[in-house]
């Protein structure tokens, strides 16, 4: 009988600890998922609002709470106790708060919105690190649910923000962490709260019918120094704003022209156009129209960076009865579409269609030929891992180059209209580097390429004396013939032109080769395995030393204050697979933006992959884990799987490999499906052989260090390619296999 009541106990016991356990689980899941959302919209937020250097450096900095989050949640246990209830419902007020804060204050500077932005990070950290301490003996199953709830943030912000856009998908966020919040602690509160909890979420419900936050009261944008134009300088007509990019049109009374920007800048015009040709004659003075002149045959043309839409109008009045206008950002077409009124609906002409892709992985996969491929002032300088990485840009790379000359036909001509010379030297440096590997003599290159520059734009001079302002670039697969260089020549001057280097009628290439080979330009990183183009001097960003500093400074301060509570191990064991995640993680985003085509596309694809996947992982860690064992085995298969996938992409970018979109996508899930899976192991297995109060510190050690290993890829990467930052990561894995055992974990 006394058995039998033990039994009913301890069944009942269960019952009651059952929905605490639900709760916990559900708030793991939420702030995971809150919080990957939330970061992925700080990176678009600031990205109009900061230079994209600064964007990098603010997140990082941002996201130092999660770790620092550790810390508080060692150091004041008690507060998770009156937190705990209401933590959801604060959730979604600070998000909320702090983005109202840096969307209505005037722009303030980097620090400002670093440590704004950090708070909702370092709740988070707090509440998240009491949760794996208070369920030590389930982190695997606290470990599972965590990346899952980060898995499907990340996938559903992108989602929302390409159909609603950044503001009010937080806005929906913030109401929807709040509507749970106050359901799972409505009965528990007297009728003061309650009334009150009604009072904030009818807020945040009417906010998402009448947004307190609108495009008129974006003060930090429009106030931002990096912001091409002031208020001052033009009104904002139209405006669109997704995952990847936000489109403004400015009417700057110019009457002819609007003007279209990127992110708050990389500005092109849009032209005044009925239809008639001959009212826009004047594109024809501009020194992009010399693009559009010289090949003899003129059926196929295809303008990557189409803009809004000036260079389709050139390359019509030059008599190209087939015109390609591809551009990566699907708004810069939409703003043409909508202002079709002003600008004639330039992209929906006959023998004009329009792409939405990224221009190198559109030149792989397609199997047409042109007599001219023009790129015209590419410059969205998007972080392609949304905040976790730095900007790469695949489309002037080495390789590249090679890949245009392959879709040229025989007499077809590559044309380039840059921004500087840095720009210019680094092209030239590749173009030299493909006729070198064709087996053409380095004193016959020149005969390949003619430069010219700008003087002036519709009128206004935009060049210094001594300057290089905004230079055409034309390489041929075969020489200019004298009858060519002549009418090149002879057009730049007629529209008054800056002719720098043309075969045979002014061969200044000597001279002009002597000024652009400066040193200081790294023209290495203008490679597939090291594509920063806009990276234009040697050496590491400041604001990336900045980064490292205070991380490793936090990191050192921590690890000294509780080294005698965590062994040293463990805060090695820890600091080694934040870091090692990352780098691993940041290459495979970066590697794969060109086979998938775009890097918001690529950004999706590997982190849900290897979030989901290394959940599952995280589930059944425990299958392998043996007390008796001094390493965990898995750890190495993670180097190995990851060296085994990093080889096939390798493979890809030397292959003339062509699949359909939904092929390369499957390929690539199928391929990173394992690696995540056992990715996910080494953070609950490590958890699970801690003592219950170290767990809080442990997490924090890690949490600080992923965001130092997100630095150090972009360091490595910058410096000495992706192909070693990734190495690197799969020995920080081998390292921790190898001296496991001496961690005395």
């Amino acid at each position: 009988m006394q058995e039998l009541i033990l039994n009913i106990k301890k069944k009942s016991v269960f019952v009651k600890l059952q929905p605490e356990l639900i709760k916990d689980l559900s708030l793991t899941f939420f702030f995971a998922f809150s919080m990957i959302m939330f970061e992925i919209f700080l990176t678009r937020l600031f990205a109009v609002i900061f230079d994209y250097n600064y964007v990098f450096l603010v997140i990082s900095l941002a996201t130092l709470g999660i770790g620092i989050g550790g810390y508080f949640a060692y150091q004041f246990p008690i507060l998770f106790r009156s937190l705990y209830p209401f933590a959801l419902c604060g959730q979604g007020v600070l998000l909320i708060g702090v983005t109202s804060l840096i969307y209505l204050t005037p722009f303030q500077g980097i620090t400002f919105y670093s440590i704004l932005s950090t708070v909702p990070f370092l709740f988070t950290g707090y509440i998240l690190a009491s949760i794996f301490q208070k369920l030590h003996t389930k982190v695997h199953v606290v470990y599972f649910i965590d990346l899952v709830g980060a898995s499907l943030g990340a996938s559903l912000a992108i989602l929302l923000m390409n159909h609603l856009s950044p503001i009010p998908m937080i806005s929906m966020l913030s109401l929807a962490l709040f509507l749970v919040g106050s359901i799972l602690v409505f009965t528990q509160l007297k009728k003061a709260a309650k009334v009150m909890l009604i009072m904030i979420l009818a807020l945040l419900m009417i906010n998402i019918f009448s947004p307190f936050l609108t495009t008129e009261r974006f003060l930090s944008y429009q106030t931002s120094p990096y912001t091409t134009f002031s208020e001052q300088e033009g009104n904002i007509i139209y405006s669109e704003w997704d995952s990847f990019s936000r489109t403004d049109v400015y009417d700057a009374k110019d009457g002819d022209f609007l003007y279209m920007t990127i992110d708050g800048g990389a500005v092109s015009s849009i032209s005044r156009f009925d239809g008639d040709l001959n009212t826009v004659d004047y594109l024809q003075m501009n020194t992009s129209d010399l693009a559009f002149q010289n090949p003899k045959e003129k059926e196929r043309a295809l303008i990557i960076g189409s803009g809004g839409g000036q260079e389709v109008l050139s390359a019509e009045m030059a008599g190209y009865s087939k015109i390609e206008a591809l551009d990566i950002n699907k708004g810069s077409f939409n703003a043409v579409h909508s202002l079709r009124s002003f600008a004639g609906d330039v992209f929906e002409r006959d023998g004009v269609e329009t792409i939405v892709a990224d221009g190198r992985n559109y030149i792989r996969e397609t199997t047409n030929t042109y007599d001219l491929i023009f790129l015209s002032l590419v410059t969205k300088q998007s972080d392609s891992g949304l905040g976790l990485a730095l900007t790469e840009n695949f489309i002037y790379t080495n390789e590249a180059l090679r890949d245009y000359f392959n879709k040229l036909k025989e007499n077809g001509q590559l044309s380039f209209l840059l921004h500087d010379e840095k720009e210019l030297a680094k092209v030239i440096h590749s173009a030299e580097s493909y006729y070198q590997e064709r087996g053409i003599p380095s004193n016959e290159i020149k005969n390949h390429i003619a430069v010219v520059g700008s003087q002036h734009i519709f009128g206004h001079v935009v060049a210094e004396p001594g300057s290089i302002e905004r230079p055409l670039l034309i390489l041929k697969k075969h020489p200019f013939t004298e009858k060519e260089a002549t009418k090149l020549f002879d057009s730049a001057a007629n529209i008054a032109q800056l002719p720098l280097h043309v075969p045979y009628r002014f061969d200044h290439y000597k001279d002009l080769a002597n000024r652009l080979h400066d040193t200081a330009i790294p023209f290495k990183a203008n490679r597939d395995a090291q594509p920063f183009f806009f990276h234009k001097n040697d050496g590491i960003p400041s604001f990336l030393w900045i980064g490292l500093i205070l991380i490793s400074l936090g990191t050192s301060v921590m690890s000294l204050i509780y080294r005698k509570q965590v062994p040293v191990g463990s805060m090695v064991y820890f600091s080694g697979i934040g870091i090692g995640f990352m780098l691993i993680q940041v290459t495979l985003i970066q590697r794969l933006t060109l086979p998938l085509g775009h890097p918001t596309w690529a950004f999706v694809i590997v982190l849900t992959t290897l979030l989901i996947s290394g959940g599952i992982g995280s589930a059944y860690s425990t299958k392998w884990k043996r007390e008796e064992d001094r390493r965990f085995v898995l750890i190495l298969l993670v180097a190995f799987l990851t060296s085994v996938v990093y080889l096939l992409i390798h493979f890809y970018y030397q292959s003339e490999l062509a699949l359909s979109t939904f092929q390369r996508t499957l390929l690539v899930i199928t391929m990173l499906i394992p690696v995540g899976f056992f990715i996910g192991m080494p953070f609950p297995y490590g958890m699970s052989r801690l003592k219950k109060h170290q767990i809080s510190i442990s997490w924090g050690i890690n949490g600080l260090m992923t965001v130092a290993g997100s630095i150090v890829a972009a360091m490595l990467s910058l410096t000495f390619g992706m192909n070693l930052t990734i190495i690197v990561g799969i020995v920080v894995y081998l390292l921790l296999f190898i001296f496991q055992p001496l961690l005395k974990m």
